[in-house]
């Protein structure tokens, strides 16, 4: 009686629970990881600079508008139009904001435990060819960096040697009219390009790499 009443008390076991579901597949290696950690970081950065160059590109143009259609400053000492001024501390963000991304990048790329200074495998050898033609768009950036910088502090310093000292009786003769003002827009056309053919060259090298970490 005592079997027949613990097999009637005694639950049934439960089932097995059903395993996971596999959501995706991740291959891990010091290929990949480069991969992911500096080669996409590093492209991703390069993007994000060509659109801050054409904006610099673009603000060239405003510059030399905004140079001729306001060209008296409204202070009495002299100096730049509003609008000129305003265009000097635009450009200003964004030359600064282009030369972090840059230094981002350059750091990413020069990173010794992900690019071996002497390659022993193919791996690597894959790499230092990635990382090569990636630094080559780099260089191309740098010189509009270079660019774009040089006019921010040229015109910032002929709007600084326009200026005079209101009480100085000539003053208000010399700041009838705005200092000359810098603006290159072909010089980045020019770069933008060389820029361009360097890009070109990078998805030959990183896409095999891709391919492999599938």
């Amino acid at each position: 009686m005592l079997a027949v009443a613990l097999a009637t008390s005694t639950p049934s076991p439960s089932p097995a629970p059903s395993p996971l579901p596999e959501i995706a597949h991740v291959r891990t290696s010091f290929l990949c990881n480069t991969l992911g950690n500096n080669l996409f970081q590093a492209v991703g950065g390069l993007r994000v600079n060509d659109g801050l160059v054409d904006q610099g590109r673009m603000m060239m143009a405003k510059i030399a508008y905004d140079a001729i259609a306001s060209p008296k400053s409204v202070s009495a000492g002299g100096g730049a139009g509003p609008a000129s001024q305003l265009d000097d501390v635009q450009l200003g963000i964004l030359v600064n904001g282009l030369a972090q991304n840059i230094d981002k990048i350059e750091t990413l790329l020069a990173d010794p435990h992900r690019f071996p200074i002497q390659p022993t495998n193919d791996e690597q050898r894959e790499l230092a060819l990635a990382k090569s033609r990636l630094e080559a768009v780099v260089v191309q950036q740098r010189a509009s960096l270079n660019i774009l910088s040089g006019i921010v502090e040229t015109n910032e310093f002929l709007d600084l040697q326009s200026r005079c000292n209101p009480a100085d009786s000539s003053c208000g003769r010399a700041a009838s009219a705005g200092p000359a003002r810098i603006s290159m827009p072909e010089v980045i056309v020019i770069r933008q390009k060389l820029t361009r053919q360097a890009e070109d060259n990078v998805a030959p090298a990183v896409l095999p790499i891709v391919a492999a970490c599938r």
